[in-house]
């Protein structure tokens, strides 16, 4: 310990003797540790989309294109109301299904009148699919069962303040009820879908069976789930099946074809961007790009770190052969420098930390991202760097 507190008390004073050295290897060390920690955690955020969900790799979206004459006249990630129902009806592959509309509407509580903009008109196998947890309700078919809702915690709180929503009734656009008949725990802001309110598909249904069996559409979003170890290339090259199947001589006859195409839940944030995306996604080109930056601005950090420290190799040469000549062996000498260079380094770290959980706020804002700080994370890549 003595030993140690020496070579601590000795790398001060040289670092002391040496401030400009030490300033300007601080000063890059520290803004290439902070850059490179907040692009990786970005990084992280972004390439994290919609894997919270239980059957994240197995869960597809059914884009729908649409060709007049030969030309793709639309290409959209919502479409036939008809063809999730009709997929998993003829392929055995597909384990289930789910659909929904999304909409906004004036929701009334007793005197209590809001404009919703994320309300999903959706059928119960929504949470077949996907993992959003109810804090209240049970997720059978029952739940989103003709003039059902289910709404989020935030939801409840606005309308309903600390009271127990379940049973309550809530209103949209004075003219359909629905009885509170869940609570969902608040949507993780690395979901590609965010919702306040769902209410059942099924109202939709009863007022026009438009909403069950249309194929030209682009208004509904339709995800599918395959069982494990299905392959989805194989499914999506069987798909032109089912408009053949059900419309196939009314697009000879109007001179137009449908098309659909699987897209992974977990490709669609940052490797889709088609129109009607439920929310502006990210973009993999921009997570490498980014990605590079952050290794170049490390490397530069580094590169300049040993630039100065060989610029010292003469002076640091003297140092040491004067200490060989005062009894110092090979192993003191290394465990001094690297004293000096893990004092160094923590220092930035310490500092680099400090501006992350600064600069964290504005840069969220910049990125548009919901990124957080991971303690764990940032611990790590600093011991690895």
């Amino acid at each position: 310990m003595n030993m140690f507190r020496n070579y601590l008390n000795l790398t001060i004073r040289n670092l002391k003797s040496k401030k400009g050295y030490f300033i300007i290897n601080l000063l890059g060390l520290t803004i290439g540790i902070t850059a490179f920690i907040l692009i990786v955690l970005w990084i992280k955020t972004e390439t994290s989309y919609d894997k919270f969900h239980r059957n994240a790799d197995n869960i597809y979206r059914v884009d729908y294109l649409l060709y007049e004459e030969g030309i793709l006249e639309q290409y959209s990630a919502s479409g036939s109301t008809g063809v999730g129902k009709e997929i998993k009806n003829m392929f055995p592959e597909v384990e289930d299904y789910t659909r929904f509309f999304r909409t906004e509407s004036l929701v009334r509580y007793g005197d209590k009148i809001f404009k919703e903009k994320n309300i999903l008109y959706a059928q119960s196998s929504f949470f077949n699919l996907f993992s959003f947890q109810l804090t209240d309700g049970k997720p059978d078919s029952s739940l989103l069962a003709i003039n059902h809702a289910v709404i989020t915690e935030e939801t409840s709180r606005k309308y309903f303040g600390n009271e127990n929503p379940v049973g309550k009734v809530i209103s949209l656009d004075g003219a359909s009820d629905f009885e509170v008949v869940g609570i969902v725990r608040s949507v993780p802001e690395n979901s590609h879908m965010k919702f306040d309110i769902l209410v059942s598909y099924e109202n939709l249904i009863k007022t026009s069976r438009y909403w069950d069996n249309s194929w030209v559409s682009e208004r509904v979003y339709t995800y599918i789930l395959l069982t494990p170890g299905a392959n989805a290339e194989a499914l999506e090259a069987k798909l032109p099946r089912i408009p053949e199947t059900f419309i196939g001589k009314f697009m000879k006859e109007a001179f137009f074809l449908l098309e659909y195409r699987l897209v992974r839940l977990t490709d669609i944030h940052l490797r889709s961007s088609v129109s009607n995306e439920l929310e502006v996604n990210g973009s993999y080109r921009n997570v490498v790009s980014l990605g590079i930056i952050a290794c170049l601005v490390l490397l530069i950090a580094f590169i300049n770190y040993i630039n100065l420290a060989t610029s010292r190799s003469i002076e640091k040469a003297h140092e040491v052969g004067i200490r060989k000549i005062s009894g110092a062996v090979k192993k003191d000498l290394i465990f001094q420098f690297l004293t000096e260079s893990a004092f160094l380094n923590l220092i930035a770290f310490i500092i680099s930390f400090t501006c992350v959980l600064l600069l964290l706020p504005f840069f969220k804002q910049v990125m548009q991202s919901p990124l957080q700080i991971d303690y764990l994370m940032v611990i790590i890549l600093f011991l690895i760097v």
